[in-house]
């Protein structure tokens, strides 16, 4: 989804950009691309490896099992655009829906936005972004005072 922050007064203050329109030059120079890193402090990651050969999918030989206790490290969550960047925000635990609006969206990417006249914002398709909660755009609604959708 990418959303757009206007400067003008009079028209709304963002526009959602299709995923199928091409942006050109100057448009890209405004996009503000956000992601979350996942990182470890220990060498196990309790994922579950499989190293396999061709055809051999779902032969339960190649797979290697770890422990499945929790290790130590976190997620960041950081944006970047052209001319800035956010600070980087150190995530514990899981990322839900509530606390993707309330320790991400609403503390970090609305007042980057507004920082950023004609910005357009794009997040990926991740569970925690889609929610109707999450929607920068149903946020955005009533911050600029304007009908909710």
């Amino acid at each position: 989804m990418c959303v757009t922050l206007d400067a003008q007064p009079s028209t709304p203050p963002f526009r959602v950009v299709p995923r199928t329109r091409k942006l050109d030059r100057s448009e890209w120079n405004q996009v503000v691309f956000s992601d979350e890193s996942r990182f470890n402090l220990s060498r196990d990651d309790n994922r579950v490896r499989l190293w396999r050969p061709r055809g051999e999918r779902l032969n339960p030989v190649f797979a290697l099992q770890r422990h499945t206790a929790h290790t130590a490290g976190g997620m960041v969550w950081g944006a970047i655009a052209y001319y800035t960047r956010s600070p980087l925000v150190l995530i514990r635990g899981t990322v839900t829906v509530h606390r993707y609006d309330n320790d991400i969206l609403q503390p970090h990417v609305l007042p980057h936005m507004i920082r950023l006249p004609g910005a357009i914002f794009q997040e990926n398709k991740a569970r925690p972004h889609t929610k109707r909660l999450s929607r920068l755009s149903a946020l955005l609604l009533p911050f600029f005072g304007l009908p909710d959708p």
